[in-house]
């Protein structure tokens, strides 16, 4: 308990005098009746029966009647007396972690960098990310990864990537709803999701913002805590940031200051501290009949994108790729380059997706082969398959659609032929549940 006054205060003003005879003969009385006559009440002295240096030689042992051979197995030198205070502190849990972001998470002296450099004792983190895509992909790299750590967090930033895929035309609702999607999956492997959410140098200085209260709104209806880097960096500035002190360019924090060992350590604390979203019943309704699937083609010839982060297998267009399905499509990975040619989506007799551009910038600097996505499905509209998809080369009649991070013009002549080094990685769908 806990004594407010000084003690010699507290006997004056309790006097706690306890008839130690009158509670003895109580206690035999209880034991006699409790025992049914074969119990007896023996008091042992404190002082006196810890002075023995040997058990055997302790009254309150004798009165046990333990075997002998028992006994001399016995020493009174417990080197652990109290069981529920251990001697030793046992070192911490090591957690396992994903992360699915964008550009910012794969810096070298990043915020992920610095994670898996620094932390290695209290977690251990595989790094999915792909830059210059939204949540679809990280989708894909969720999905496609085998045999992924039992509970095992999430990080998400992929937040700068949707916000510049918002300002290039793309639906805020899908954005959102591949989000959701991320939820619900964390939801049914029980695991905690993390969201760093960063903001573009331009978004930082806007005074309305188009996408972030709708993230956060989602975020908070699943009761998923959010990492804000802007709220961090204005704590850290003591007010409002000199922004170009924190950039290097529009889309990226600069590594050589304090921020990404701040973002790391802050992240590193909510990954202890994380639960898995709480499930919406109303949205449980909706998803809870649905799976999300990758399918990949199959019996066609195969090629392989490697580089020094992933290694995925891909389908050549100039195979026409086709998949057995069932459900509705949401969208796809693909291996492409500066000759992508444009695509179309055969969905069965007279249902045909409009043509894609599956090109990409090419020139110094980049990467000749990318692994980029393609939304093939907002929320709410009828890209449902019967029985197979088909995917095709064509040479379109007008422009065809270009999503953002593609591009249609000439192909570059040092370019790989358009049939031979892209295609096909996955389809992301939706089907029934099993």
């Amino acid at each position: 308990g806990c004594v407010s006054d000084d003690y010699v205060e507290f006997l004056e003003r309790f006097e706690p005098n306890v008839d130690w005879p009158a509670m003895r003969a109580q206690l035999a009385a209880a034991i006699e009746v409790g025992s049914g006559g074969r119990g007896s009440l023996e008091v042992c002295s404190f002082e006196d029966e810890f002075t023995h240096k040997q058990a055997r030689d302790m009254r309150f042992i004798s009165l046990l009647n333990i075997p002998e051979d028992v006994m001399e197995n016995c020493e009174p030198g417990l080197p652990h007396i109290n069981p529920s205070v251990p001697l030793r502190m046992a070192p911490p849990p090591k957690l396992h972690g994903m992360v699915l972001g964008g550009s910012n998470s794969m810096l070298q002296g990043g915020w992920v960098n610095l994670l898996r450099r620094d932390f290695g004792p209290l977690a251990e983190i595989t790094n999915l990310s792909v830059g210059a895509c939204t949540t679809l992909m990280g989708l894909f790299r969720f999905l496609s990864m085998p045999n992924r750590p039992t509970e095992a967090a999430v990080f998400w930033e992929y937040g700068i990537n949707e916000f510049n895929h918002l300002q290039n035309g793309q639906s805020l609702e899908t954005m959102l709803y591949h989000v959701e999607w991320l939820i619900q999956l964390c939801i049914r492997e029980r695991r905690p999701l993390i969201p760093v959410v960063m903001r573009t140098q331009y978004q930082a200085g806007l005074a309305e913002d188009p996408y972030l209260p709708h993230l956060r709104k989602l975020f908070n209806s699943y009761r998923v805590p959010m990492l804000d880097v802007h709220t961090l960096l204005t704590v850290m500035a003591r007010g409002a940031p000199d922004l170009v002190q924190w950039y290097s360019d529009d889309a990226h924090y600069k590594v050589d200051g304090p921020l990404p060992q701040r973002v790391a350590e802050y992240a590193m604390v909510m990954h202890r501290q994380a639960r898995p979203p709480v499930q919406r019943p109303e949205r449980a309704a909706h998803f809870d009949v649905l799976d999300l699937t990758l399918l990949r083609p199959t019996d066609a010839k195969e090629e392989v994108f490697d580089n020094s982060i992933m290694r995925v297998p891909f389908t050549p267009f100039g195979a026409e790729p086709e998949i057995a399905l069932t459900g509705r499509l949401i969208g796809a990975a693909i291996v492409t380059s500066g000759s992508g040619p444009a695509i179309r989506f055969d969905l069965g007799p007279g249902k045909v997706l409009r043509s894609i551009s599956t090109q990409v910038d090419y020139g110094s600097g980049t990467p000749t082969r990318q692994l980029r996505q393609l939304v093939l499905s907002d929320v709410g509209d009828g890209a449902e398959v019967a029985e197979r998809v088909v995917v095709r080369a064509v040479t379109p009649t007008r422009k065809p659609q270009q999503q953002t991070m593609f591009c249609w013009k000439a192909p570059d002549e040092k370019a790989p032929p358009a049939l031979d080094g892209n295609g096909l990685a996955a389809l992301i769908c939706e089907t029934a549940r099993a």
